[in-house]
């Protein structure tokens, strides 16, 4: 796979629940919503040499999706068309969860510098690499328990850690 390829993949697969929610609220029949998905991501990947990486994807992918999906209603002549108040309601509903969601993959990431090496290793193994728990116990020479009380332990620092940061940064 090529450079571009690559990344386009990672930036779709790291949005495509949302862009999926997003293409429902539009449309709001299942099937539709599917075929907007598909047709929105065949889009985003022959625009993708236009894209700005110095910018959001997310956005720009709505965008995208958007215009598709007023092509839809024109095409289809609905009757019942949502109007550019309703389109604007939605975008800035996952404007704001995009919003939040960076703030707070910025928090685990400052939380996460922070863990001794050891245990940010016990944390990648288990959720980087999905690691099952008894072979992390097997590697550590430790028991199944251990590592899961550990492992318990760790997410319950980590989400404290996280919550800290975003009163801190004066998130809601």
């Amino acid at each position: 796979m090529d450079k571009d390829h690559d990344e386009y993949l990672r930036q779709l697969l790291r949005i495509r629940d949302d862009l999926q929610a997003y293409c429902l609220s539009l449309v709001r029949s299942w099937a539709d919503a599917d075929e907007l998905f598909q047709r929105t991501a065949v889009v985003l990947w022959e625009r993708f040499g236009d894209f700005d990486p110095e910018r959001a994807f997310a956005p720009w992918a709505r965008g995208i999706a958007r215009n598709l999906a007023l092509k839809h209603f024109r095409e289809r002549r609905r009757l019942v068309q949502m109007d550019q108040s309703a389109l604007d309601a939605i975008d800035c509903a996952f404007e704001a969860d995009d919003d939040q969601g960076a703030d707070e993959l910025a928090a685990l990431e400052a939380c996460l510098s922070q863990l001794p090496a050891p245990s940010r290793r016990l944390l990648a193994w288990r959720y980087g690499e999905s690691r099952p728990i008894g072979r992390i116990a097997q590697a550590l020479n430790r028991s199944v328990a251990a590592v899961t009380k550990q492992l318990s332990r760790l997410r319950g620092a980590l989400q404290e850690c996280i919550v800290q940061r975003l009163r801190a940064d004066g998130a809601p």
